[in-house]
């Protein structure tokens, strides 16, 4: 299959050169922002008594601009104890629904971004 807009981009030889060497400039003067893997973002609207799920791209807004304490766990859904877990989460954010600050919440970690605060090494299978 062909990519339609790697051909765009490479049509004309000398505004590629430009555009890439424009680009490859951002990126050496740090005006380019990391970019980082996240999963889909949840098209389900968080209601309180239930486990929110984060990605990578929800995580600065839901987690570090919460006013409220988090519970966060960090889950692969590979493991053999994941349903358990998972089932043990959503107990919890039920138990704590009256409680306006506390909310429990939940990412994926193969698919998303886990920041270096929580020590995980990036790729790693352990969770």
């Amino acid at each position: 299959p062909v990519n339609a807009s790697v051909l765009g981009f490479f049509s004309n030889s000398k505004s590629a050169t430009r555009n890439m060497d424009a680009f490859v400039g951002k990126v050496l003067r740090g005006r380019v922002a990391p970019s980082h893997e996240s999963n889909l973002v949840p098209n389900r609207t968080w209601i309180r008594g239930e486990v929110q799920e984060v990605v990578w791209k929800t995580y600065q807004k839901e987690i570090n601009g919460s006013t409220a304490d988090i519970l966060l766990e960090l889950y692969d859904d590979q493991r053999k104890k994941h349903h358990t877990l998972s089932a043990t989460m959503e107990v919890i954010a039920k138990t704590l629904k009256d409680y306006r600050d506390l909310k429990v919440a939940r990412m994926e970690v193969s698919q998303n971004y886990v920041p270096p605060i929580f020590g995980r090494k990036q790729f790693s299978k352990d969770t």
